[in-house]
């Protein structure tokens, strides 16, 4: 994954979640739940996976994508893979 900085991850995965799942920008904060807070779905979390794949490069796999309840644990994690520390 390409380094970039905690602020820009947490800014580009919300403008990302906002566009690929058609959010309301201000809606999105790293305490709501993706689906719980979000709405969003299996089909809707599959689109964004791979948006979130294509800004900062790697994978994720299933498995990792369970894990990924709120939008700070999709920042957390793409902080993690970006600093190698996984």
């Amino acid at each position: 994954m390409n380094p970039a900085n905690s602020a820009d991850v947490k800014q580009k995965v919300f403008d990302i979640i906002a566009e690929v799942c058609v959010i309301n920008s201000s809606m999105i904060t790293c305490k709501a739940g993706l689906q719980a807070d979000l709405g969003i779905d299996s089909v809707d979390i599959v689109s964004l996976v791979l948006a979130l794949e294509d800004e900062f490069g790697g994978s994720i796999s299933d498995e990792e994508v369970e894990g990924l309840r709120t939008v700070g644990d999709v920042i957390t994690h793409i902080d993690v893979k970006l600093s190698g520390a996984e």
